[in-house]
């Protein structure tokens, strides 16, 4: 689950994920990839009706493969600082389509990350359009790899990089949350499931999450163990919890 305030209203709303939801019950949608609903808060609490659902096939129009794991992780963040609450769902399961010389490969497992963003209706696909992040646009190309379950963990802060915007004769802080992903598979030097933490910073100017540059600007940061001094260890599993 995860708790944010997507609509801007100053009450809390409340997202809930069935990643293993499969057509037929109460959540259904017409595909067994997993289910992500969204109930607004209220003077009264929450509505205790279905306000938003989501899956896969709502973000890409195609159906998903069985399993996909929609929504195995969620977090809640302001990526582009308008006042309101963006989601970001894991998908650790979800297969990454790459072109490797000229031919298309399927990475099993790879793993996606998607970013819903709020507005004044709540979470909506119509606001600005969704983001669907791989290891291939987040961190760099070539960086995706089978069974690296990318989304695996979720979690959203702000890390401290904020812009500023001038306005007339002043310049005014903005500040965004950061995205922070774990990939607990990933291999680190030949060292199976060693694990990382790919960490993207969302940003005002850019309204919202950008890629791996933006204005010849990192926007991203990958951690290791290595990265923080500790010596790489087989199936530690780095990443796989984030608070």
């Amino acid at each position: 689950m995860a708790v944010g305030d997507f609509n801007g209203d100053g009450k809390s709303d409340l997202a809930i994920a069935a990643p293993n939801d499969e057509p037929g019950d109460k959540f259904s949608l017409p595909d067994p990839g997993g289910k992500v609903r969204v109930d607004y808060g209220s003077s009264t609490g929450l509505h205790t009706n279905i306000e938003s659902l989501f899956s896969s096939v709502s973000i890409t129009g195609v159906l998903p493969e069985a399993g996909e794991g929609f929504g195995a992780a969620l977090t809640a963040g302001d990526f582009n600082g308008d006042g309101k609450s963006d989601l970001a769902i894991g998908v650790p399961f979800k297969d990454v389509q790459v072109i490797v010389n000229g031919t298309s490969q399927t990475l099993t497992n790879a793993g996606e990350v998607d970013i819903i963003y709020g507005s004044t209706t709540g979470v909506s696909l119509d606001a600005k359009p969704p983001q669907r992040w791989t290891q291939e646009n987040a961190v760099k190309p070539g960086s995706a790899a089978p069974y690296n379950h990318f989304g695996a963990s979720l979690t959203a802060w702000n890390f401290g990089r904020n812009e500023f915007v001038q306005i007339a004769n002043f310049a005014v802080q903005k500040i965004a949350t950061d995205l922070a992903i774990g990939v607990p598979d990933q291999n680190v030097g030949g060292l199976s499931n060693s694990g990382a933490v790919n960490v993207m910073y969302g940003s005002f100017i850019s309204n919202g999450l950008t890629g791996v540059k933006s204005k010849g600007v990192s926007n991203n940061i990958v951690l290791t163990q290595p990265i923080l001094g500790v010596a790489a260890q087989a199936n530690a599993r780095f990443g796989s919890a984030l608070y």
